[in-house]
């Protein structure tokens, strides 16, 4: 059913602009999500264009300037090739990102709401100034919380001068947005710590697509087949491997459950910490491991139903910070979780309410090892957490659940405004 909301001023259907450095095809967790979201919007009548680059977030194939897609006006601008290795250059690519994104957001019809996300950082910065010069409203959606994760990483000093003009600007924007969407309670306790006012905030998890991602009977799928993994019990982490993810305990659980021959380490993706991965296989042979590249969107359901029981970790210091998406797209796939990470985030306090997966420390190298040997041991208490999982993703963190508030959220804003 198309509802094609008409705007306050008469002049036909909500028009919507998604700000983000990355869009489809890219395989980065945003772009999906935003691909996912803009496609939802149109499919209810919303006149929806995303402004993205023309370079994608693993490796630098160009893309098209301009196309349509799923009734989406996608539109991109040149920008530095990005790169998750090098820091300058990544910096570039946000820079060049920035400048370039502005001129084409003044050269589009007007919007009625810039939806602007966190990559790059500070990007909002952009919507504002549009915000001001066109009156838009702005829809900021936290991903990611800056610069905070930057003092996190040790990449900035908070008492710096830098390091406190770009709170100060991050702060800033925050504020003036009309809303300001958070992932979850733990982020929307961070961004009350920064001074916004809660009446602002508007908390929407993040999602993944049930119709795609879906339970899998393992004698079924013949991704355990072409991996040789039939007899396999196996261990997933599936998705980027970056700086958020604290590894060391599961690099450690690795070593420690190497004699257990049936059980089989298996990463799928790319990210900054693959190497340190490869590194640790490699100076440890005895380990049963896997490594492969990120698989296409339409086979997730193949490697996510893989799992025996699936992994996702967070770095402490983190929580609220980041909320890592993987959850959900485990919780689909009716599979067990088994979080590394601190116990005061989002995703803990998720598999903790819904029974759906085991919780660890990432100090805990006995604890984690000893949920997996309990996973192999006892399947039916595993499945029944799987399918407690599914029932809890099908209630909350489907993809036609969240769009949907978001569809109504932005549709309220335009009609309060």
């Amino acid at each position: 059913m198309i509802h094609c909301e008409l705007r306050k001023d008469g002049g036909g259907a909500l028009r919507v602009l998604i700000l983000n450095q990355f869009f489809y095809p890219d395989v980065s967790a945003t772009s999906q999500l935003m691909t996912d979201l803009a496609g939802d919007l149109a499919a209810q009548g919303v006149e929806v264009t995303a402004l993205c680059s023309n370079s994608s977030y693993v490796g630098n194939r160009p893309l098209a300037n301009s196309e349509m897609r799923g009734g989406v006006r996608i539109e991109r601008v040149s920008v530095i090739g990005f790169s998750r290795q090098n820091i300058m250059r990544r910096l570039g690519s946000y820079l060049s990102f920035y400048v370039s994104a502005f001129f084409r957001v003044l050269r589009l019809p007007r919007q009625d709401v810039i939806l602007v996300l966190t990559t790059p950082p500070l990007i909002a910065l952009v919507a504002y100034l549009v915000r001001v010069l066109r009156g838009s409203r702005m829809a900021y959606l936290v991903q990611d919380v800056y610069p905070e994760i930057a003092f996190e990483f040790g990449l900035l000093k908070p008492g710096s001068i830098f390091g406190r003009l770009l709170s100060g600007i991050a702060t800033f924007l925050l504020k003036k947005a009309d809303i300001v969407i958070a992932l979850g309670t733990c982020m929307q306790a961070r961004l009350l710590a920064k001074g916004l006012d809660n009446r602002k905030i508007h908390v929407i998890p993040n999602w993944a697509d049930g119709a795609e991602v879906r339970p899998i009977p393992r004698a079924e799928n013949p991704f355990r087949t072409a991996h040789g993994l039939e007899d396999s019990f196996i261990v997933l982490y599936s998705g980027n491997m970056g700086r958020a993810h604290d590894f060391s305990v599961i690099l450690q659980g690795m070593e420690a459950l190497a004699k257990e021959k049936d059980v089989v380490f298996v990463f799928v993706g790319r990210g900054p910490k693959r190497d340190e991965i490869v590194a640790f296989t490699e100076s440890h042979p005895e380990v049963n491991v896997r490594l492969l590249d990120y698989v296409p969107r339409e086979d997730l359901k193949l490697s996510m139903g893989a799992a025996d029981i699936s992994i996702l970790a967070v770095a402490d210091g983190l929580e609220g910070l980041v909320v890592p998406s993987k959850l959900y797209g485990i919780m689909a796939s009716g599979r067990p979780a088994l979080y590394v990470g601190p116990a005061n985030s989002e995703a803990a306090h998720t598999i903790v309410a819904h029974g759906c997966g085991i919780v660890v420390s990432n100090s805990d190298v006995a604890g984690f090892c000893r949920a997996i040997l309990e996973a192999r041991g006892d399947p039916a208490k595993a499945e029944a957490m799987g399918v407690a999982g599914r029932a809890a993703f099908e209630q909350r963190f489907d993809r036609r659940v969240a769009t949907q508030h978001y569809y109504e959220l932005l549709t309220r804003l335009v009609k309060a405004s």
